[in-house]
């Protein structure tokens, strides 16, 4: 019997040595030769405090650790925001301001506000003053302070900037407080955009924490664990922040983890000897350690109470320990206790320029997956946030126009707490486990119909702008202005129209093809015409149908697309107005009839004044022609789709790779004078029926202008593809533009980070770990001949290329969870509607119009139509046309945004995108006049989130160096444009941006007109739109079907697995495995002995 014990104490001494050896593989992927691994398990050794006095200290100094209590709570992940708020989120902090509020040498840091304010608004006055009283008493800090923590490489800079200045202004509206550190803890990856907005924000220093393990385990041996991240060469300082690298991940440490249940005085021995190995990876005696995890102090009593023993511990015994200091702390505490070390020991840091992308966990391991996945989201988020800037900007020039008037400004507020609402929404989608589409499918759902809410609402506030704008005398009307996904024609009698009025969100004037979807009786299409209503003349149109009898996947739909090309002034209106012409002299031949083409016969050419296009039989880009150089191209454009291996909604894995998209049943031809347009169908069945549900879809379109302009349009700049496909179990589908003749140097390719381009190479590895995120385009050059290719995108994507192929990944399904914490597949299945944006120019050109062609595309004119009885009339009573500028902005200065928030408060952003060449004049500043220009009567500067503003000067006082064997070698600034010399103060009327800069200011535009209307008139339309609209929307206007996340329902076979954090879910599940046995085991020998002495007493 005893053999028999000692064989199975045996066999568990071999269980848990497993157990610890997955434990310390999973914290320590790269094992380093000078870097000890952590021993959770020390216990079993007991440590002689006596022996290793002074272990714990940095160069014989002892150490100061800080200890960050903080909750990591996702807005949304694997429950939505509304249920992590009522299970999660109103537990934790009611726990932790009772626990604060009873004990002065508590603290806490907090990062999400739009958590917070949820809670905040809810509480009564007693517990209000409780917070403020713990906020001034510093105990309560609010790190980041943005509505959600933000993704970083799938986040649009507009939406990134948005997002931390809700939080922001709350925070100053209700405590009177500015945020001075970032806490960026857990988006997948790190972009260099990041430390260029914390810095413009007057952030003082930053955590990160998501980094690669090989690149972390590099950063540990050579003490970079803390360095000096320059976001933009060309901003320079402006653009430099402090980082701290947490050492392994956001959570507690092992030993000192509350759910361990250690002795208080083993706890302080074990975490003793991790903080020997972390003070070894640092370069100063100032250590951060973090005391938190996912939703953690939902019991906060109990989890303060737990670390207050051994922290006491540890207090009492400081010297013995060789710690100078040890306790709760805060992010300002941190940051100045080693920003003062650093400066008095006159420490050099790491200078680093580029950024942290791919994320990678180990071998087969890069988050390279989430760049792409549910594109559909992320397409209606980007769709949501332009939507929200069309009406800010009206909204803002409605209300000064009013501002004298009481009765409206009061309805302007109720209109107020619209944008406010859909600001907050935006914002919410922001967060890395939504835009990136790493959230259960269902929380997506509830995003999504978020998103619709506030378009509806957004809706509201642009009809209601535009009616205050136009409306010549503000009387009552029977019809409102409309968003109209479908005009329909139909409605009209003979003696009605529609009004368009279309809307320009960018500061300069715009001339550009747009395009409405109309639904008309086929009888009536050729007598449709579309007259400019200032002047009065009928402007040329095009039509395509959408029902042609060749396409058998829309015959039901009695629709068509009209194009136009229309003019509106920067920040303007212009309206435009639709009617049947009955007199049939003057009627036009406007509608383009398809021609459907032998799929294998040659695909006639594009021809415009800026390019000629010919394409392959099955209807894909061949070859183009750039005329203003007189170069061709052969550009081979096709697509594939990789076979998943163990992939998932993070991770991709590259798996064997086949054509996609290769043979069309059917291609369909149209021209115009407009527009040049290839409708490819696809039948997924070999039979000549269409499976319509199945049918995916290409169109390649070219814009035109009838009349020679002394410019090009912005729509005549590149090659418009457009796709709808639906999405197949683990298939991963791309579009590849090949150029062939490319010298192409070190294989290089750019991305857009939002800001700036940044330089990729392609690393002699896998593809996975070559994937790169962009935001708005990605580009390869020819330097040799001055050539540059660029695709514009519609949303966020991953991207790739070699050998002159630019690669992107525009839709991935996946049935198979990565074990990274969802616990979920994604099961995308679908439909996907999108676009791509092909140009060929000049290198020289290109990096004048890059960023512009890119705005343009970003920022599409939108437009509200409004049904009229009587044509003449309407003339009489509106205004056709809304100028609010004295003149457009400099080309090269793009307003950011205009918005109005709460007390009149008119936020003003300016962006110098600059980066024409790298002459001195370039290099100088661009002056504007912003009284004349917006008629303001005062500015004032701010810092890039609205809040009062101070350079980091300190940055300066921080001895630098570079590390040329740093690991990663992508992601440094393509193009650096010195700041010039002269003063950049704002002086008189004028202010000065530099190149790359962002300014903001508060300006006044208040109406000086004594403009006043009478009350009575003022018309208020409480409702525009039903939301049933935006439940049929088409998401282009080529799209089959109506926009649909029907596939986003989780329902299924899959079980969430609970683990420790996210990307730990493989190791997770077997260290709960082994646990498990473990306890087993000792169970299962206890009651043998017990047994065992039972049956020996009983004889």
């Amino acid at each position: 019997m005893k053999k028999k014990i000692l064989f199975f104490l045996f066999f568990l001494k071999i269980v848990f040595f497993i157990n610890y050896f997955t434990y310390n593989n999973n914290n320590n992927n790269n094992n380093a030769p000078d870097i000890d691994t952590d021993n959770s398990a020390q216990f079993l050794n007991n440590i002689n405090l006596k022996t290793n006095k002074k272990l714990l200290s940095y160069n014989n100094e002892p150490l100061e650790v800080h200890l960050i209590p903080h909750s990591h709570c996702d807005a949304s992940w694997l429950k939505t925001f509304d249920e992590y708020m009522e299970f999660k989120v109103n537990n934790i902090l009611t726990g932790v301001v009772n626990e604060l509020n009873n004990d002065i040498e508590k603290k806490f840091n907090w990062a999400e506000i739009g958590f917070f304010s949820n809670w905040y608004n809810k509480q009564d006055k007693y517990t209000k003053e409780i917070v403020k009283k713990l906020i001034a008493s510093k105990q309560l800090e609010f790190i980041s302070g943005g509505w959600v923590q933000n993704d970083e490489a799938t986040a649009n800079l507009d939406d990134v900037i948005e997002q931390m200045t809700q939080g922001h202004m709350w925070l100053k509206d209700n405590f009177n407080v500015t945020v001075h550190y970032g806490w960026q803890i857990d988006p997948f990856g790190y972009s260099s955009l990041t430390p260029t907005l914390f810095s413009k924000m007057g952030f003082k220093g930053l955590i990160i924490n998501r980094v690669s393990d090989s690149v972390r385990q590099y950063m540990k041996n050579t003490q970079q664990m803390d360095f000096l991240w320059k976001g933009s060469e060309t901003l320079d300082k402006d653009s430099e922040l402090i980082v701290s690298t947490l050492d392994s991940h956001y959570s507690y440490p092992d030993a000192i983890k509350p759910s361990n249940m250690y002795f208080y005085k083993d706890r302080a021995r074990m975490f003793a000897n991790q903080l020997k190995n972390i003070a070894r990876t640092r370069n100063t005696n100032i250590i951060p350690i973090t005391l938190g995890d996912d939703f953690n102090y939902v019991s906060a009593s109990f989890e303060f109470s737990s670390n207050d023993e051994w922290i006491n511990y540890m207090q009492e015994n400081l010297e013995e320990f060789g710690l100078k200091k040890i306790g709760y702390s805060t992010l300002s505490e941190y940051f100045e206790a080693l920003q003062n070390k650093l400066i008095s020991t006159n420490t050099a840091l790491h200078l680093y320029n580029k950024d942290f992308f791919p994320y990678s966990t180990g071998f087969y391991q890069y988050w390279t997956g989430y760049y792409s996945t549910r594109p559909v989201l992320k397409r209606q988020i980007r769709e949501t946030s332009d939507l929200l800037r069309n009406s800010e900007s009206l909204y803002t020039f409605a209300k000064a126009q009013y501002s004298s008037n009481s009765m409206a400004q009061k309805r302007f507020n109720s209109l107020q707490d619209y944008l406010e609402f859909t600001r907050n929404e935006v914002s919410l989608a922001q967060h890395h486990d939504t835009v990136t589409g790493t959230s259960r499918n269902y929380v997506l759902k509830d995003i999504y119909e978020r998103l619709k809410n506030s378009r509806v609402k957004t809706y509201n506030v642009i009809s209601n702008s535009i009616e205050y704008l136009l409306n010549k005398n503000q009387i009552p009307v029977n019809e409102t202005f409309e968003y109209q996904n479908v005009v329909d024609l139909t409605l009209l009698n003979s003696q009605e129209a529609y009004s368009i009025v279309f809307h320009n969100s960018l500061g300069w004037s715009t001339k550009k093809h747009a395009s409405i979807r109309i639904k008309a009786n086929k009888d009536q299409v050729n007598s449709l015409k579309m007259y400019d209503l200032a002047s009065n003349k009928s402007i040329p149109i095009q039509i395509i149908p959408l029902n042609d009898l060749n396409n058998e996947c829309q015959y039901q739909l009695d629709e068509y697309i009209l194009f136009a090309i229309v003019s509106i002034p920067a920040l303007g209106l212009n309206t435009y107005t639709l009617n049947f012409e009955e007199d049939p002299s003057k009627q036009t031949d406007s509608l383009s009839i398809g021609r459907v083409l032998d799929t294998n016969s040659n695909v006639p050419t594009f021809e415009t004044d800026r390019y000629t296009i010919t394409f392959k039989k099955n209807g894909h880009l061949e070859t183009i022609l750039d005329k203003k150089s007189g170069t061709l191209k052969k550009v081979n454009q096709y697509f594939r789709e990789y076979h998943t291996q163990r992939g998932g909604t993070y991770i991709f894995n590259a798996g064997p790779i086949d054509e996609y998209l290769e043979s069309p049943s059917r291609i369909i031809f149209y021209d115009g004078p407009l527009v040049s347009q290839l409708t490819i169908i696809y039948n997924k069945n070999s039979t000549d029926v269409m499976d319509c549900n199945e049918t995916s879809m290409v169109t390649q379109r070219i814009y035109k202008c009838p009349t020679k302009d002394a410019s090009f349009l912005p729509t005549e700049n590149y090659l418009e593809t457009g796709y709808s496909i639906i999405g197949e179990m683990n298939k991963e589908r791309t579009i590849h533009y090949k150029v062939e003749s490319v010298s192409n140097r070190n294989d290089e390719f750019f991305t857009d980070n939002g800001l700036e381009t940044r330089k990729r190479i392609h690393q002699k590895s896998s593809v996975t770990s070559n994937y790169y995120p962009t935001l708005h385009y990605v580009n390869i050059k020819d330097q040799d001949k001055n050539q540059q290719f660029t695709v514009y995108v519609d949303r966020s994507v991953g991207v790739t290329s070699t050998g002159g192929d630019i690669e992107i990944m525009f839709h991935r399904t996946i049935e198979f969870d990565d074990q990274k914490g969802l616990g979920w597949a994604s099961r995308d299945s679908s439909r996907s509607d999108g676009k791509f944006y092909f140009n060929f120019d000049s290198i020289d050109n290109q990096k004048q119009n890059e960023k512009r062609i890119s705005l343009e595309i970003n920022h599409p004119v939108m437009y509200m139509a409004k049904k009229i009885s009587n044509l003449q009339s309407y003339r009489s009573n509106y205004n056709s046309e809304f100028s609010p500028l004295a003149k457009d902005l400099p080309d090269n200065i793009h307003l950011q945004s205009l918005k109005t928030y709460s007390n009149n408060r008119v936020g003003l952003r300016l962006f110098n995108f600059k980066v024409n060449d790298d002459s001195e004049q370039s290099q100088q500043p661009l002056n504007i006049d912003l009284f004349s220009l917006f008629k303001t009567r005062t500015f004032k500067e701010k810092g890039l989130s609205f809040m009062d503003y101070s350079n980091n000067n300190f940055i300066n006082d921080f001895k630098t160096k570079k590390d040329n064997n740093f690991p990663i070698k992508s992601g440094e600034s393509e193009y650096i444009f010195k700041k010039s010399n002269n003063n950049n103060n704002n002086n008189n009327n004028n202010i000065k941006i530099n190149p790359l800069e962002i300014k903001s200011y508060f300006i006044d535009l208040n109406n000086n007109n004594n403009n006043i209307y009478n009350d009575n008139n003022i018309i208020f339309n409480s409702v525009v739109v039903d939301k049933l609209v935006e439940d049929s929307r088409y998401p282009y206007d080529f799209s089959i079907y109506p926009i649909s996340l029907a596939s986003y329902d989780d329902n299924g076979k899959y079980i969430i697995i609970i683990t420790k954090n996210k990307g730990s879910n493989y190791f997770g599940n077997i260290r709960l495995l082994l646990y498990l046995l473990e306890l087993f085991f000792v169970l299962f020998i206890f009651s043998v002995l017990i047994v065992h002495l039972l049956i020996k007493n009983f004889y």
